[in-house]
């Protein structure tokens, strides 16, 4: 294993086969650093971005107030709160400010007076906030907009491609997006995408009871960010290529990926996880591939560490006799199987039922001795649902364990 202060680098198997194309797994590490004993906590600069559509009144729209009014009552004087609302119309209802007590009776009132409204006008309200909270960037805060909705982005920009797009360009910009999916009308796979390429979370949330404990999550893990902004630069041998799972932002030059991570909070691990796609070598030689990861500390300063991996081209018969790490590959196993069991919920969805199943079953046959007893259980039982068809509350909650195990996240 090559060993850092902040990523370790780890194989399933070292030894690569002389003459022949073969593929190993690469599992990176990351684990931040332990939260610094300070007096003063890290400034936030956040944006509420609320659906108020038609759908939202009621028991859902009043739990939505108490989180806002929960989350104003969590952030501290000098830090920075917007409200956007949005419905097929879009509005501002508290431009950004500076938080002292004159303001929080002002925002307090404003939160009380939201009614609910018509469409759903998702990029609108969205982006708004965004810029709400980029009006208001400054070195050491944390600037995130959380967006809550309950429904399908059926105003304004509603195609997932360009939303993504625009999430990794504002994140990219400083500005993270974390997005809440309420009951059973959302989209959930562009929610996840729009998290996953805004360097941000994905909650979804089954009842309306449960929404001011999940903004107190949010609110908990942001002010404990000890690693912020993570890219990984990975470099690889020439002519080989390489696949990387658990739907990150990814983008390539060459023979280098970029890896968009996001941000982890004090003593979290992230483990990441990259099929090498290695070609026939003819001489045995050592092959080398490099990671730089880059950063920054909870006091916004840059941190850079390189980690470099050694693999061996080896004889066949030497590289056979090599064990395969088990541990590696039940890990990697359990991140993979994620993105083939979400494939399989879009299959499913569609209406292409058996193809979902087969598809998901043929997955967990192939790899079933990387497997635990458990986890081929229960995804055989999810792929014999979306053979029989799958209620919405269903897909809703397979979806968001699957977003779970991948992210490694404790859903308690």
């Amino acid at each position: 294993m090559e060993s850092g202060k902040f990523v370790n680098l780890n194989a399933s198997q070292r030894m690569i086969p002389l003459g022949e194309a073969s593929e190993r797994i690469l599992e990176i590490s990351l684990t931040a650093p332990k939260r610094a004993q300070r007096k003063e906590a890290q400034r936030m600069n956040i944006s509420l971005v609320l659906d108020r559509s038609g759908s939202m009144h009621g028991e859902k729209l009043e739990n939505v107030k108490r989180a806002a009014l929960h989350v104003l009552d969590l952030l501290r004087d000098g830090d920075q709160l917007s409200l956007v609302v949005f419905d097929d119309q879009v509005e501002v209802i508290s431009p950004r400010v500076i938080l002292d007590p004159t303001e929080r009776k002002f925002l307090r009132r404003r939160i009380e007076q939201i009614r609910s409204g018509g469409s759903t006008n998702l990029s609108g309200g969205w982006l708004a906030g965004c810029l709400e909270v980029a009006s208001g960037e400054l070195e050491g805060t944390v600037n995130r907009t959380i967006l809550l909705t309950d429904g399908l982005a059926n105003v304004g920009v509603t195609d997932i491609e360009a939303l993504t797009g625009q999430a990794a360009e504002i994140a990219a910009r400083g500005v993270s997006t974390t997005t809440l999916g309420v009951g059973l009308g959302f989209n959930e796979h562009l929610l996840e995408a729009m998290a996953n390429n805004g360097r941000g979370n994905f909650y979804f949330i089954e009842s309306a009871s449960a929404i001011p404990a999940i903004f107190a999550r949010e609110m908990s893990e942001l002010s404990a960010l000890t690693a912020k902004d993570i890219e990984l630069t990975l470099q690889l041998p020439e002519g080989w290529d390489c696949w990387i799972f658990g739907g990150w932002k990814v983008t390539r030059e060459g023979n280098i990926w970029r890896l968009f991570v996001g941000s982890l909070v004090s003593e979290q691990t992230m483990n990441l996880y990259v099929r090498l796609k290695i070609p026939a070598r003819q001489d045995q030689l050592t092959e080398k591939l490099s990671l730089m990861v880059r950063g920054k500390d909870e006091q916004d300063a840059i941190f850079e560490q390189k980690v470099e991996f050694a693999m061996q081209v080896t004889p066949t018969e030497i590289s056979a006799q090599e064990a395969v790490d088990s541990r590696v590959m039940e890990a990697f196993t359990s991140v993979e199987i994620t993105d083939i069991a979400n494939e399989s919920l879009k299959l499913e969805r569609a209406g292409h039922r058996g193809r979902a199943q087969e598809q998901l079953q043929k997955y967990i046959y192939e790899n079933k001795a990387s497997m635990s007893p458990d986890m081929i259980d229960d995804y055989n039982n999810m792929a014999s649902r979306m053979g029989m068809g799958m209620a919405e509350d269903d897909r809703k909650q397979s979806h968001y364990r699957n977003y779970n195990q991948k992210r490694q996240r404790n859903t308690e």
